[in-house]
């Protein structure tokens, strides 16, 4: 995918770490005025720094359009298991509201 928006890139890191989360590539890019941000190869990250979310399985994503061009997403459930297991707790249960069910997964 990265490639693909390859005029759109401003950003291509390798081995990227933020400490609750790390991946093997993080990219962005700006797509019409809009930032995207890609992340490879990514995972959660606990204190202790063991995986407590593996990386998606990517086989089941959504598509939204932007400029009508799809873009693969990761589904808001996997997005809730991830904000929860990195603390956002705020973000997950903004995802858990609109999916109709409670923060921590439940009713998902």
């Amino acid at each position: 995918m990265v490639d693909g928006l390859r005029d759109a890139v401003v950003s291509d890191e390798a081995c990227w770490d933020r400490g609750d989360v790390r991946a093997v590539r993080r990219a962005l890019a700006v797509v019409h005025g809009v930032e995207v941000e890609i992340l490879a190869g990514v995972e959660a990250v606990g204190p202790a720094g063991d995986v407590v979310v593996a990386t998606p399985d990517l086989d089941h994503v959504d598509q939204i359009i932007v400029s009508g061009r799809q873009i693969p997403v990761l589904p808001l459930s996997a997005m809730q298991v991830l904000l929860d297991a990195t603390g956002k707790r705020e973000r997950a249960a903004m995802v858990a509201n609109v999916l109709g069910g409670k923060p921590g997964g439940a009713g998902t």
